[in-house]
């Protein structure tokens, strides 16, 4: 931490400004798409998919449940994909 004189005879301590160490991506893909986006990655980086997020309410007779976003590790970096919510957000 650095000191700063203030008042001319007080010295206060001030915080180091954070540091950020890295950043986690969001990748949107159409709708119905990030499990095929999830395996690419997987093949593509031999990325390492450490959570995913499904619905439930949107899986047919017999399909298991949708999956909405999945955590992927690819080396040091974190990456989510996601399915398209609505109309509104673009993909990419």
């Amino acid at each position: 931490m650095a000191e700063v004189a203030t008042n001319g005879s007080e010295v206060l301590a001030v915080p180091a400004p954070a540091a950020f160490t890295g950043l986690k991506v969001q990748v949107t893909v159409p709708a119905g798409r990030a499990e095929e986006a999830v395996a690419f990655y997987k093949a593509a980086f031999a990325a390492e998919e450490v959570s995913r997020s499904t619905h439930p309410k949107r899986k047919g007779d017999g399909e298991e449940a949708a999956l909405l976003c999945a955590e992927l590790k690819v080396g040091a970096a974190t990456l989510l994909v996601c399915d398209q919510a609505g109309d509104d957000v673009p993909a990419v």
